[in-house]
């Protein structure tokens, strides 16, 4: 996987840590409200996970876990960006699931739980932060138990020529542009495209996760191909 070299770990979780207040909003925007719709599919794709508890990993504000906790499931959300995780805190005690939602603060290269320690491992638009990606995947693959199940939502790019280059477009302007607007942090919003174009295709990254030991792989796209949902299984 093609990696931008400017950013290490480090400014990764402080660019995070700045915009946690307005990550929620920035989504939405972005997204046009489309982010919740796909992290509704990611979250279901848990039903077909064995029994018992599921990690949201890079889980941020919370947005996917507790999608993921209407499916009647444990789920510990897993980030290492700190103000991300106290807002987590915040909408689980507000929500009267903070019993059912954990927030852990962890680094997804060196996972603080032991081996198959989870029935399904969810991750959404997170997996590009890792560095290296190749990493994070053998690391889930760690920790899920034996037929445990894998749900990726990543950024993708339309193979159509001219929705590509509108999509293109959209990343290289708008997305900082409202980041200046809206955000004290727009430095993460220029990065969040940096990344986007420099991600694979879902091909490739089909690849990647089939090469961390994972089986049963398959994908979907949506928005023209802009976003992929990978699947897969131990």
């Amino acid at each position: 996987m093609k990696e931008d070299r400017f950013r290490s770990a480090r400014s990764v979780r402080a660019m995070f840590s700045d915009i946690a207040g307005r990550y929620d909003l920035m989504n939405r925007l972005l997204t046009l409200g489309m982010d919740e719709r796909w992290r509704r599919r990611t979250a279901r794709v848990m039903d077909l996970a064995p029994s018992g508890a599921v990690l949201d990993l890079c889980g941020g504000t919370g947005d996917l876990s507790f999608k993921v906790a209407d499916l009647q499931r444990q789920v510990v959300c897993a980030d290492f960006a700190g103000p991300m995780l106290e807002l987590t805190k915040n909408k689980a005690i507000a929500r009267d699931r903070d019993t059912v939602v954990v927030p852990v603060l962890a680094d997804a290269l060196r996972l603080p739980f032991p081996d198959g320690a989870f029935a399904g491992i969810t991750i959404a638009f997170g997996l590009r932060n890792l560095r290296p990606a190749e990493r994070g995947l053998v690391e889930m693959r760690r920790v899920l138990k034996p037929g445990g199940v894998l749900a990726v939502l990543e950024s993708s790019s339309p193979t159509r020529p001219l929705l590509r280059r509108i999509h293109r477009l959209h990343l290289k302007r708008a997305v900082p542009a409202l980041g200046r607007l809206l955000s004290t942090g727009s430095e993460a919003y220029d990065y969040l495209a940096e990344s986007s174009l420099a991600w694979p295709s879902p091909q490739v990254l089909a690849g990647e996760i089939s090469s961390a030991g994972f089986t049963d792989l398959r994908w979907d796209t949506f928005l023209f191909g802009s976003v992929a949902l990978h699947t897969a299984r131990v």
